[in-house]
């Protein structure tokens, strides 16, 4: 493949396509790094480039956040599209300050502009942060996204029930245990599934 895309650190392709495997909202990430060229030997597996998402991890304190959009096409009298994105997050201590939650999801609902056809979509993410033991950090970090969508194909205008219906639906879950030794040498250990 030549574009690697991680999550955490994490490979997360589509085994057939080889393209990003799961949708991810965006109140989810922390951080998007795009690595081009020349890149360390850990990122083995890519050619061309690294995509590497950086989660968030819940605060020392609770916090929520909502953002909803919508939106619509128009370019004649018949035909319009409406679409909405909603995102939420909530996150904070569980048990003192060593213990951390973030939960966040993301709702797309989009229609066609066509005479039919449409993508709705929904993803969630929960990440557990415990930093109780001294100089080791674990997470544990659990997505999940549904997608069912129908494109508008023009030779199928007039009977578009029998056009397919498109649904997926995907799972991830990742430990990361990460134990620093000193300020110059750490060590990961990750498992997914």
């Amino acid at each position: 493949n030549q574009v690697a895309f991680l999550i955490d650190g994490v490979y997360v392709q589509d085994p057939f396509l080889g393209s990003f495997a799961n949708d991810l909202g965006t109140n989810a990430i922390k951080e998007l790094t795009l690595l081009s060229g020349t890149f360390n030997a850990e990122y083995g597996n890519a050619m061309s480039g690294i995509v590497n998402i950086l989660t968030r991890e819940g605060g020392r304190s609770w916090g929520a956040r909502l953002v909803s959009r919508a939106g619509s096409f128009q370019n004649n009298e018949e035909n319009k599209a409406e679409g909405t994105l909603t995102s939420w997050s909530l996150g904070g201590p569980l048990v003192g300050e060593n213990l951390r939650l973030i939960v966040s999801g993301q709702l797309t609902d989009k229609n066609s502009y066509l005479p039919w056809g449409f993508n709705e979509s929904n993803s969630y993410t929960a990440k557990l942060t415990y930093t109780g033991i001294s100089n080791i950090k674990i997470n544990a970090l659990y997505r999940t996204s549904r997608k069912s969508y129908k494109y508008y194909r023009h030779s199928w205008k007039f009977i578009p029930e029998q056009y397919y219906h498109y649904k997926s639906a995907r799972q991830h879950l990742n430990l990361n245990l990460s134990h620093t030794l000193n300020s110059h040498l750490f060590y990961e250990l990750r498992i997914s599934q």
